[in-house]
């Protein structure tokens, strides 16, 4: 049996192959304490002090003192970023509440054109603004406008100073359990107020001239509008609106239908520059340079300003600036005749995204990022080996689209709820043109600058590649089965099912090298699978939703017992965004059955229900649906939505819930205000859940 001593060397040499990356893992775990509020950051700062004066007393303990470092300093450091000074904009954001108000500021970001819509976003750093009934006030921070008129590419830009008389409020919170919660969305972005500027409703926004502003910024600006102009000129139609998404992350002009079948089919990443298109591009750079006889050292020089140039030029998304970290190191390895490890560039262009913002963490994009390409790291290469069998080529290609879905799909379930089914055929499908698709519009855009013919021509055979794309991913979509819904999963899930993926990916050589850490791994799979064997099921719940011109109310006791009961006026988004979300939260896939009114028709094959009955008909039909402990759900008959958990009676009709055996009252009326009613019942009685329970 090993000592302290000799587990702590052995800890050592492992720490010290790749220090970057246990020093990114500190910092990403003090990050996310400091999020949850789990240490106080002078408490932190106590405990970084201790760890400093162990580390003197005990020079050789320097592995444990720099995690220590990164994990304690993370917490008062991610305080201090996302704290705000007296007199920020946050401080005000309540005096406005849908108001007119006069707003001063300056335009810090390139506007975002929505064409499809005819709309533009637009994020302003104000610098004061005039209520009615208050003085004018000087203020600072960020807010976002949407701009409910068409604008074309310069007629809004970086830099310029406007005033604005429109209606301003604070973003809502989600008032629906399962609802995407916009409101904590925009903190993090440091954005509290937001307004919308509606010319027709008299609304104005007047330029002052341009202001104070990044001249380095405005000239890649520049740059990437007459990209994409240059692509509409020499492609059109649809077309043109791909290839600026495939090459430069624009895809505003796509339609909303046209989105959702890339999002059902696993392949919408592609319209957002990620990674993969980074490194294409600056590889064909790169070899245009080698081609051109330069030498590897000057053209790895001029590819990192190239780099740089082409991450400014798509947005510095998360997924662009971890592309563009990573080909700087790389690069920066060839000019020094330096070989790199790929995690620890990895671990690194992580550190430093979350040293320059810490919020970042808990973007979605940055997770999806990081995720996709630590799953092509560690799986594409074993997986390579599995698929030995199939042309090199395919199996390539397979190893990439399988390793990175391996991994992504667990933090898919977790904020969307769902998952593709077709999304590695669709993937291997698409993959060919969007390499083609990425290059060619490289060269038709900056053709399209100094010879449109040119252009032209090489936009054509690129509309080819784009059309077949649109095939592709519309009949993968045409299946039922394409998008698969599932509840969000836990931390205890996500670990066993990346241990498992491992387990099963490095089985061989785990077997031979490490038979221990297989047991452990083994283990702790079997330990998941029991419990969802054996530990006992959803409890049974009624929800009343909170909807602006319709009532629902949703009854489950587990995916297969779930009735729906919705009357009036519903919308398509209250459709897409409150009450499939709910749904979704819950891992129903399908519901059990659905009790609606004549106006919800258009919307009821969304919710692909077993059993569909129209109220003006439910009287005549009654569905129940068996719940664990005896319990029973009814579709239809006297109430549209009744039924019993362990002997506690409850039904809806048109006004209220009725539950329990004091007959307790909940009114839809009140949940409009005050927002969604969560009712849970267990062997002890009856709890209730108010708002989202968030």
């Amino acid at each position: 049996m090993k000592t302290t001593g000799e587990v702590f060397e052995l800890f050592a040499i492992e720490f010290y192959k790749r220090p970057v990356l246990y020093a990114a893992l500190c910092f990403i775990a003090g990050i996310a304490a400091a999020s949850k509020n789990l240490l106080h950051p002078f408490a932190a700062l106590a405990f970084l002090c201790a760890a400093l004066l162990g580390f003197i007393l005990m020079r050789k303990a320097f592995p444990l003192f720099l995690i220590a470092f990164f994990f304690f300093s993370a917490i008062p450091y991610y305080s201090w970023m996302t704290g705000y000074p007296a007199g920020h904009i946050k401080d005000y954001a309540a005096c406005f509440g849908w108001n007119r108000a006069e707003v001063t500021g300056r335009i810090v970001a390139d506007p975002d054109i929505v064409r499809s819509t005819g709309t533009a976003n637009i994020l302003l750093e104000i610098e004061s603004f005039k209520v009615k009934g208050l003085p004018e006030t000087r203020t600072f921070g960020t807010v976002k406008l949407a701009l409910k008129e068409k604008i074309e590419y310069g007629d809004l830009n970086y830099g310029d100073r406007i005033r604005v008389s429109a209606r301003f409020h604070v973003p809502g919170a989600p008032k629906n359990p399962g609802e995407f919660n916009y409101k904590r969305y925009l903190a993090r972005k440091g954005i509290f107020l937001t307004g919308i500027i509606e010319p027709a409703a008299g609304d104005t926004l007047e330029k002052l001239g341009e202001g104070k502003k990044n001249l380095f910024v405005f000239w890649t600006i520049n740059i990437k509008h007459r990209l994409l102009l240059s692509l509409l000129k020499t492609t059109r139609g649809e077309a043109a609106f791909m290839i600026q998404g495939v090459l430069l992350g624009e895809d505003s002009g796509l339609s909303a239908e046209r989105k959702q079948q890339f999002r059902d089919t696993g392949t919408f990443h592609i319209l957002a520059v990620s990674g993969f298109n980074v490194a294409l591009v600056v590889a064909a750079f790169f070899f245009v340079l080698r081609f051109l006889k330069y030498k590897k050292k000057i053209s790895a020089g001029v590819s990192i300003i190239f780099v740089i140039v082409f991450c400014f030029v798509t947005g510095c998304s998360p997924s662009v600036v971890r592309a563009s970290l990573i080909c700087v190191f790389a690069l920066l390895g060839v000019l020094l005749e330096r070989d790199a490890d790929i995690i620890n560039l990895l671990a690194l262009s992580a550190l430093l995204m979350l040293f320059a913002a810490p919020d970042t963490l808990f973007d979605i994009g940055f997770q999806l990022s990081y995720v996709s390409t630590l799953g092509l790291i560690l799986l594409a290469a074993r997986v390579e080996e599995y698929l030995s069998f199939l042309p090199r080529l395919i199996a390539g290609a397979a190893a990439v689209t399988i390793s990175a879905q391996l991994f992504v799909a667990p933090v898919s379930a977790l904020y969307f709820n769902s998952f593709s089914l077709v999304t590695l055929p669709a993937n291997l499908c698409i993959a060919p043109f969007v390499w083609f698709s990425t290059v060619a519009g490289l060269i038709q855009a900056v053709l399209g600058l100094v010879f449109i013919p040119a252009g032209i021509l090489i936009g054509y055979v690129n509309s080819w590649a784009v059309l077949f794309m649109f095939k592709v991913v519309e009949f993968f979509s045409s299946f039922s089965f394409a998008l698969f819904r599932v509840a969000a999963p836990g931390f205890f899930f996500l670990l066993v099912y990346y241990s498992a993926v491992l387990t099963l990916v490095y089985f061989k050589k785990l077997y031979c090298e490490k038979p221990a850490l297989l047991a452990v791994l083994s283990g702790l799979m079997a330990l998941v699978i029991w419990l969802n064997i054996f530990t006992a099921g959803p409890e049974p719940e009624i929800t009343i939703l909170a909807l602006r011109n319709s009532r629902g109310v949703f009854a489950s006791c587990g995916p297969e017992a779930s009735v729906l009961y919705i009357e009036g006026r519903a919308d398509a988004y209250e459709v897409e965004r409150k009450i499939l979300p709910l749904l979704h939260s819950k891992g129903v896939n399908k519901l059990g059955a659905l009790v609606y009114s004549a106006d919800f028709e258009p919307f009821v094959a969304e919710f692909r229900p077993k059993t569909a009955l129209k109220l003006e008909a439910s009287g005549e039909k009654t569905v129940g649906f068996p719940c664990r402990g005896g319990g029973v759900i009814y579709a239809g008959g006297k109430a549209p939505l009744s039924g019993s958990f362990f002997g506690e009676n409850f039904f809806a009709d048109k006004e209220k819930l009725v539950f329990g055996r004091k007959r307790t009252m909940v009114f839809y009326k009140e949940t409009k205000k005050s927002g969604a009613i969560t009712i849970i019942l267990n062997k002890d009685g009856w709890s209730i859940k108010d708002n989202t329970g968030q």
